[in-house]
């Protein structure tokens, strides 16, 4: 059963994801999860862990708060458009805790 928690969630991240002008596999291989999960969370399919949701947030370059209680106005004031960013981020985390 889908909460409207999962599925607010959800919409936000693809709100954020499509402002960044980012595709759902690149998200998805930024984080090492197949497109078809990742696509379950976009949807608010499945329950998405904190883990998850600070991954995302890392990868989309914004706060994880952004992605809970998402503000049109806020996130267009704070949003970078930035893909090496994003990828530095990751290999920076990957170094970090692996």
């Amino acid at each position: 059963v889908m909460s409207a928690t999962e599925i607010r969630i959800g919409r936000n991240i693809r709100k954020v994801r499509l402002l960044k002008e980012m595709k759902q596999d690149e998200i998805a291989n930024l984080l090492k999860m197949s497109q078809q999960k990742y696509s379950k969370i976009e949807r608010g399919e499945t329950e998405i862990t904190d883990d998850e949701l600070m991954a995302i947030s890392k990868v989309l370059n914004v706060d994880p708060e952004y992605l809970k209680n998402f503000d049109e106005k806020t996130i267009f004031n704070n949003i970078f458009n930035d893909h090496a960013q994003a990828q530095q981020v990751v290999v920076y985390n990957e170094a970090v805790y692996n």
